[in-house]
Formats: C-alpha cells, structure tokens, sequence
C-alpha cells in the first residue's frame, strides 16, 4: 500500500482521543489567557478556545501543526467575539471607570491594551504575553512578516501615549 494511500486512511479513521484530549489540556491554559486578553472576557476567553477545539476535530488528523492551527483559529475566533459593538463598547465604559475610581497599574495598563486596535492588540499579546516570533505571529492573524514590526511599533507607541497622558 502506497504511503499516501496509508495517510488517507488514518485521516478517514478519526483523531486518537488520548492525542485530542492531551493536546487540549496542553493547549487550553495558554489559549484561553490570549483569547482573554484579546476579548477582556472570562467566559469569551472559554468559549473561544472550546469553539476552536470542537472545529478542528473533523479535520484533526489533516492538520500538520495543531499549535499554530489553534492559536490561529483561537485569534480568528476572538476578533469575531470582539466585533460585537455594544459588548466592547460596555467594557470600554467598565474599564475607564474602574481607572477613575483609582485602580492599580496593572488595570491601567489593561485599559490601554483595550483600547487599541484588534490587530494591533493581538500582536502585543502574542508578542509579549505568548512571546511569539515575527513569523508566528505574521501566520497567527495572517499578516505578512514584514508587517508585524510596524503593527507593533504603532501599537506601542500608542500605549505609551496613553500612560503618559
């Protein structure tokens, strides 16, 4: 039997279980802190990442990096969550209020981080929270790598105007 014809049948067969299940508790901490931090939302954050595990189980065996599919398809996933206008918006008056009722750093520095730009948002938490690479982070929200230096040059050089004003 040919060997594609041996990597047709494995992938008609169906994931292994163990393999899904220990992929899912591998992954699931990291990708719910970057869908979090790219919704501002707890149960966003577990919807996202469990939406995502549940779509790729059809095509799971066909999928050669189940890392990069995932933190690509949990950031797609986000930035749809995140499109819903009234949802941010009432975050956006959340956060702003806890600010003025004299929050801490680490809250201040949560609503800058809100207020930029999905994509911009995206590759400061891939870059700085994952610690992902130029290219990583380029396939993750499907930008070209020579993109992502500037996406995040803008971005922060707009959180640094917004802490210091």
């Amino acid at each position: 039997m040919a060997s594609d014809q041996i990597i047709a049948r494995e992938r008609a067969v169906g994931p292994d279980d163990d393999d899904v299940a220990a992929t899912y508790e591998r992954l699931r901490p990291g990708l719910t802190r970057v869908a979090y931090l790219l919704t501002f939302d707890a149960h966003d954050a577990h919807d996202v990442v469990q939406e995502c595990f549940l779509a790729a189980l059809p095509r799971w065996n066909a999928i050669d990096d189940h890392d990069a599919y995932l933190r690509r398809a949990v950031t797609n996933r986000a930035y749809t969550a995140i499109r819903d206008r009234s949802r941010r918006q009432e975050k956006d008056r959340r956060h702003h209020a806890e600010r003025r009722s004299g929050a801490g750093e680490a809250e201040y520095l949560a609503d800058a981080i809100a207020a930029l730009p999905p994509k911009e948002r995206a590759v400061v938490v891939l870059r700085y929270h994952l610690d992902c690479s130029t290219a990583e982070i380029a396939a993750a929200l499907e930008m070209r790598p020579g993109s992502v230096g500037p996406t995040l040059t803008r971005a922060l050089r707009r959180l640094e105007e917004a802490i210091t004003s």
